[in-house]
């Protein structure tokens, strides 16, 4: 599996064979499909670009917007007046912020060490989910003993 960040420079760069057409919107929900994906399979809680936080207070600076009522994907579409300029405006803001921001390239690459090694073997590293971890099957075996149906 690829971390979010490498995942999102191969939909950059192939993203017709991802979502169709240059569609920030499209992107979103598939970068947010992705990352239930990692959760599930490595119940991993790193953001896309490792600090969310840190990267939406980024966007707000950039259009100069207050952070109170909106979140940054709002802002990002609706700068760029287009669903589809907001997809290169959006990449335009990853490149920006990675190469503002030094030390998210080094958490990116230690995210990427991680999910390469699991990839290669799996056993190298159980990951114990907490109490608060939940996957989808947990929460559909819970629904089916709820049911009566076990």
């Amino acid at each position: 599996m690829k971390t979010r960040y490498e995942m999102l420079m191969e939909v950059k760069k192939y993203y017709p064979l991802y979502i169709m057409k240059k569609s920030f919107r499209l992107l979103m929900v598939y970068m947010s499909g992705y990352s239930k994906c990692l959760v599930e399979l490595f119940a991993g809680t790193e953001d896309f670009l490792s600090d969310a936080y840190k990267f939406s207070e980024y966007v707000f600076k950039h259009f100069k917007v207050k952070n109170d009522r909106h979140n940054w994907k709002e802002v990002v579409l609706f700068e760029s007046h287009t669903d589809e300029n907001a997809f290169d405006v959006f990449f335009e803001l990853v490149d920006n912020f990675m190469n503002a921001f030094p030390e998210m390239r080094e958490k990116e690459n230690v995210l990427q060490s991680k999910y390469h090694k699991l990839q290669l073997n799996p056993d190298l590293e159980k990951v114990t989910p907490g109490n608060d971890y939940r996957t989808t099957i947990n929460i559909y075996e819970d629904l089916r003993k709820d049911l009566g149906k076990t």
